[in-house]
Formats: structure tokens, sequence, C-alpha cells
């Protein structure tokens, strides 16, 4: 009986040893194909973006010249000058509107599906402003921004669908340090083309000089269509044979309670009980916050260098390329070092991010006139110049406003990614993603619509007033999830 023990022993471990190895081979190569889909994802958001936020930053100041009499238009619109505010109006309105039924869309396509279909919609609006029709461009702006709410949230989703606690602060650095790569390579041939085909004045973008710049960077969307349709499914997924993407925003808690109901309608449903929970009404705060600085720095900051006759265009997309190396060195630091953030926590890279903002915006008030969001300036400096008239004193205090105001936007918007990642798991993601991307569209949408009308002053007041607003409620839900025994965690690690 004993040798017979023994020898049944001896093949119960000899065949689970082989199912040990192949279940821990399948873990691998699972892992393998979340961090290939991680790096795809962000080369993909890297050749689209490069496109759209060189055009994003551009546009205000590219129709300005296409339509204002000073320009020499053939018919010039009285309104020239706001025109790149109205399309970022719509925009982000419609985003604000598609992030409501964002989710649902996501449900029905899949993640991977719902992000090619979005970045489609991206190069209709860069292929609209090659030669602009003042209403076309409007009907694809209103196009793009309801895409954006399916791309944006498909994006995290697949992001937390790829990730887990342990990497999600290492995926989140990734992907922000990509996308934000965009700015720089996109802003760097703007640059390079508009020194080399300078005109006679320096705030207007020629006409021949807009089709190039556009064509290009159309081309550089496409190419990046393509690429997030080689994302791959996960090996875990029980639809993965079939080449779909898994994806549920059911609890099991809930399943039974919407059991009857259709799956984008289940989404939507869970998007409004998300919204009204304790953790995603203070978070929305700073969503909030994250909008309005977007649009200072994609639209009011660039655009101020751009209408400053000492500088001009080609320093508008100079200053969009160290906006990028700000945006970079926070993405790089805070994705190499991703691990430090469950040891140290969040909210002091939040902190950090705030206090960089504010130095930033004091800067700009001294730097820049209080007219130049609404019209050409003569002048960079304000009242009681912060230096002479120099162009290299102007170009170099410029340059160092923009470092911090994309470093200070990587501080916050990585650490979003990174809280919700951590804070809303599966079937949550989705419209967790959501909301973040409906409070942030609201707030540059408000932003935008006043932008054109009132001083630089009162803006920056704004800003740095939802600033400290913003990094108070995040790192108010970032202690609360570690609480007390989280804290002593932390002490305990470090020692």
């Amino acid at each position: 009986l004993k040798r017979r023990s023994s020898r049944d022993c001896g093949a119960i471990c000899c065949g689970a040893i082989p199912s040990a190895v192949i279940l821990k081979a399948r873990m691998a190569t699972n892992d393998c194909v979340k961090f290939y889909n991680v790096i795809i994802l962000g080369l993909g958001f890297f050749s689209l973006f490069t496109a759209f936020q060189t055009s994003g930053l551009l546009q205000p100041t590219s129709l300005r010249s296409y339509f204002s009499k000073n320009c020499s238009a053939s018919h010039p619109l009285h309104y020239a000058d706001k025109i790149g505010y109205y399309n970022y109006f719509i925009i982000y309105g419609m985003l604000a509107i598609s992030n409501w039924v964002a989710a649902p869309i996501v449900a029905l396509l899949t993640p991977k599906w719902s992000m090619v279909i979005g970045a489609a919609a991206y190069c209709l609006f860069m292929g609209a402003l090659i030669h602009p029709v003042i209403y076309l461009v409007f009907i694809a702006a209103a196009i793009l921004g309801f895409a954006a709410g399916f791309l944006w949230t498909a994006q995290g989703n697949f992001l937390f669908m790829n990730s887990n606690d342990n990497t999600i602060g290492r995926n989140s650095g990734i992907f922000w340090f990509m996308l934000q790569l965009s700015l720089v390579f996109g802003n760097l041939f703007v640059f390079v083309y508009t020194h080399e085909t300078h005109t006679a004045n320096a705030t207007c973008v020629a006409k021949s000089q807009n089709t190039v710049i556009f064509v290009v960077l159309t081309v550089f969307g496409v190419c990046g269509v393509v690429i997030l349709a080689l994302l791959r499914p996960l090996k875990d997924s029980p639809s993965s044979e079939s080449g779909e993407s898994t994806y549920s925003l059911l609890r099991p808690g809930q399943k039974a309670r919407h059991a009857d109901l259709p799956k984008p309608l289940t989404a939507l449903i869970k998007s409004f009980e998300l919204l009204i929970t304790p953790n995603m009404a203070l978070l929305a705060i700073c969503f909030f916050y994250t909008g309005l600085e977007l649009e200072l720095w994609s639209g009011v900051f660039v655009t101020c260098v751009g209408r400053t006759e000492t500088l001009g265009v080609t320093y508008l997309a100079l200053a969009g390329l160290f906006i990028g190396i700000g945006e970079i060195i926070g993405g790089g630091l805070f994705g190499v070092f991703g691990k430090l953030t469950s040891r140290y926590g969040r909210d002091p890279i939040v902190m950090l991010g705030m206090v960089v903002h504010l130095a930033t915006f004091v800067g700009m008030f001294y730097v820049f006139p209080d007219g130049c969001p609404m019209h050409v300036v003569k002048a960079q400096f304000a009242d009681g110049e912060l230096v002479n008239h120099n162009h290299t004193n102007q170009l170099i205090v410029v340059l160092i406003l923009a470092v911090m105001i994309g470093f200070g936007d990587s501080c916050y918007n990585t650490q979003i990614y990174s809280i919700l990642g951590g804070l809303y798991k599966d079937e949550q993601s989705a419209p967790a993603m959501a909301l973040f991307k409906f409070f942030q569209s609201v707030a540059a949408m408000v932003g935008f619509a006043y932008s054109g009308y009132i001083g630089l002053r009162w803006q920056l007041l704004i800003v740095a007033v939802m600033a400290v607003i913003g990094a108070i409620t995040f790192c108010y839900v970032e202690l609360s999830m570690f609480g007390k025994k989280g804290v002593k965690q932390r002490i305990s690690t470090n020692h």
C-alpha cells in the first residue's frame, strides 16, 4: 500500500508539474501581450497626436491668417481672431456630450475598434484644415469632438485592461511619455518648416505654408489609425479566439439588477451611478481643473506667443515643442519610477504639479500683455516689464514657462490615470474614464468660451484658484484610499 501510495503521489506530482508550467507560460505570454499592447497604444497615439496636437496649437493662428484682412484674405471674417477658439469650443462641447454615451459605444464596438474609428475622425478634422472652408471646419470639429469621447474612454479602458496594481503607474507613465513625445516631433517639423519659409508678417501663416503643414500632419494621423489596428486581444479573454476583446460593465452584485437591460444601457446607468459616489464627486473638481489648464496651454499660451510680433508663428511651434519636453520629463520620471508611487502615494506628485503651475501663472502674469489672447500685440511684456525688450530674453523666459506648464500638466494627468486605475477596476474603468473626460471637456469648453473675450490676468486668476482646490480634493481621495493602515505601510516600507 505504501508503494502504491507513493506511486500515486508521484503520478499526481508528475501530472501537476506540466499543468503548472503551462499555466506559468500562459501568464508570461499574457504579460508580454499586455506590454506589447501598451507600447502599440502609445505608438498609435504618438502618431495620431503628432498630427492633432500640433494642428490644435497652430489652428487658431492659421485660421486667423487664412480669414483675416491683415493676412490678405479675399473674404475676411470679422471674427477671424476667434475662429480657433470656436473650433475648440465645438470640439470640447461635443466631447462633453459624447462622454455620456461613450461607455455604451465602447461596449458595442470594443475598445480597439472604438479607438480606430475615433482616430479616423481626428484625421477628418485635420484634412479639413488643408484648404479650410469655415462651415466644413466647424462640422469636422463637431464630428471629432463626438468621436473623441469614445476614443479616450476606450483608451483608458484598454490601458486598465492591460495593467494591474503593480504596473498601472508604469504603464500610465509610459503612455503619457509617448503621447507627449508627439508635441516635440510635430512642433519641431512646424518650427523648421516655417523658419525656412518665413513670411514678412511673423504672426501670419501663408496659404502655401498652411497646405504643406496640414497635408503632412494628416498623413501622420492616418499612420496612427493603422498602428491602433494592430492592437491584440488578451489571451485570457473568453472571446480571444474570435479576436474580440472582452468588455464587461457589470459587477457580480449588479448582474441580476441589470440583467434584463442591453449592455450599452447598463454602461450608461453605471456612469450615472459612479458620478454620485463621494470619491468621484471629489475627483471631478480635479478633473475640471485639468480642463481649464488644458485650455490655457493649448489655446491661450501658444496663441499669445503666435500673436506677439517679436516672436510669431515660428516660435509658437517652438513653445509647443518645449511644452512637450515638459510633458515628457514628467511622463518619463513617473513611468520609470512608477513603483515609488506605490510607496509614497500620488499626492506628493500632484502637489508638485500645483506648485509648478502656480509659479508658471505668476510668470505669465508678468510676461504677457493682458490683451494677447484677444488680438495681435506689439509688446511682449506687460506693465513694469520683467526684462527689457530683448528678443533672446523674451524667448528664454517663454520657453522656461512652456517646460513648466507641460511638466505640471503631466503631474496631474499621469496621477489621475493612476488613481482611476487603482480605484475603478474592470467593469468600472470605462465609466470612470468617461466621467473624467466629461468634466475635463466641460471645463475646456467653458475656458474656450471666455478665452477670446476676457483678459489674460482674469484667466490666470481662475485657473490658479482651481489648481489649489483640485489638488486638495485629489489628495483627500488619495489619502482616504490608504487610510491609517496605508500610511503606516508607507512608513514601514521606507524603513
